[in-house]
């Protein structure tokens, strides 16, 4: 953490005019910021505003490392919640029990990794810059239900090219809410494991979603949640049954990869109009079954 006595500073002489000065004190970015302070106390003193680049969070019985660069800290250690108002720039990884996080004054980052469940309001504050392009996430508590659905987790990333998900919830409108989400870049990486409310899993939705989302290299990854020994008389065969279909459905998206890859532009638009054909009669079928 930076800090300078500023008693007795003498405010400092530019060679640029005020305005511009101005313009570059509004829009400095984490990365001039650094390169402003190695000039001098002035500009700490301008914006006391301290910057970490990465930030991990370890466990009670690691090491703890207190630097700009590169910053460690346990979930336990009360210094954890001063740095709220600290700039996290460039990457967050909790690797440390569950506990509460900073709510993050500036938050940037483009890397998130957490192998915990977190709360839906600290989700919402480490994305709500919108440039995460790496997210690996168990999952978020809160908001109407205990577990967030994935929709609500995957259009917090608009700019992620890799999502890994794990502890998945599937609700009745997450396809159809992916469908029609905008993703401003394509996915090389998509995993979800864990994956529960098998009831909810629409193939065909799932590869409307895909076809329009992924990379021809993207690795495409489910795994479904298998059902707990002794809750049902036939549990085997059940966990049997889902592990067939994860099978065969990763199967078919490899397929879908390959034809990608092979298939001409005329032949790729054909493909894209059928597949919509068959997503609009998949619509108008579960409108028609609707009880009044």
């Amino acid at each position: 953490m930076l800090t300078f006595n500023t008693n007795g500073m003498i405010l400092q002489r530019f060679a640029f005019k005020a305005p511009i000065m101005d313009y570059i004190f509004k829009n400095a970015k984490p990365e001039h910021l650094i390169k402003l302070y190695q000039c001098g106390k002035y500009f700490y003193a301008k914006f006391r505003l301290n910057i970490i680049q990465h930030l991990q969070i370890v466990p009670n019985f690691e090491a703890e490392i207190f630097d700009p660069t590169s910053t460690s800290i346990c979930i336990s250690n009360p210094v954890l919640q001063k740095l709220h108002r600290f700039w996290i720039t460039d990457s967050l990884i909790h690797r440390g029990p569950v506990g509460m996080l900073p709510l993050f004054s500036h938050c940037t980052i483009k890397q998130l990794e957490l192998l915990n469940f977190i709360l839906w309001e600290e989700f919402v504050c480490l994305t709500k810059s919108g440039t995460i392009e790496d997210l690996k996430i168990k999952g978020v508590h809160g908001r109407e239900t205990l577990y967030t659905p994935i929709e609500e987790i995957i259009t917090r990333v608009p700019n992620a090219t890799s999502i890994e998900i794990s502890e998945s919830f599937i609700a009745a409108t997450t396809w159809n809410t992916l469908v029609s989400s905008n993703h401003n870049v394509k996915l090389s990486n998509f995993v979800l494991q864990n994956i529960t409310h098998i009831l909810h899993f629409n193939p065909l939705l799932i590869f409307a979603y895909l076809n329009n989302i992924i990379d021809i290299d993207c690795n495409v990854r489910f795994d479904f949640q298998l059902l707990p020994e002794g809750n049902y008389f036939n549990v085997e065969e059940l966990n049997e049954s889902l592990k067939r279909l994860e099978f065969n459905f990763n199967k078919v998206i490899e397929g879908l990869l390959e034809k990608k890859k092979n298939i001409s532009l005329e032949e790729s638009m054909e493909f894209n109009e059928a597949l919509e054909g068959l997503l609009q009669k998949e619509i108008a079928l579960e409108e028609s079954m609707e009880i009044p």
